[in-house]
């Protein structure tokens, strides 16, 4: 790695890796990448500092995430500021590979009907899902 702009390099034969960032005082950053014969690949990983009171603490039994995650309203678009919390559960998640499997759930207001606020939570917990899945 050069100390000087973070950059690094490394020869690996072509194939779907993992690859995970780190610095002292920021949160891990992950991302899948596929390395190609005659391509050369180069990514970008954008680290956040590790906070001051985090959002998310782990248990035993799960990720404890301590406010909500904000979507846009009516909608399962993730808000911008839902990375700040997201970020964090990548990070527990990449610091801990003991964790095999992660129940992701999904909630909604009352103001719909049943069936609309199921689906709406259900596209919700997709998003969040689809978050974690890109940056793990």
């Amino acid at each position: 790695m050069d100390a000087k702009d973070g950059s690094a390099a490394a020869d690996v034969p072509p194939g779907a890796y993992s690859a995970v960032a780190k610095a002292e005082g920021y949160l891990l950053s992950g991302k899948n990448v596929v390395v190609e014969v005659g391509v050369k690949t180069a990514e970008v990983f954008l680290l956040k500092p590790e906070p001051k009171k985090r959002l998310t603490s782990l248990t035993k039994e799960k990720i404890e995430i301590k406010s909500t995650i904000p979507f846009e309203f009516n909608k399962a678009r993730l808000l911008s500021a839902a990375s700040f919390i997201l970020d964090e559960v990548v990070d527990t998640l990449l610091k801990n590979p003991q964790i095999q499997k992660l129940r992701v759930e999904g909630h909604t207001d009352n103001l719909g009907t049943p069936d609309y606020n199921q689906k709406l939570s259900q596209a919700r917990a997709e998003a969040v899902r689809d978050y974690l899945v890109a940056m793990a």
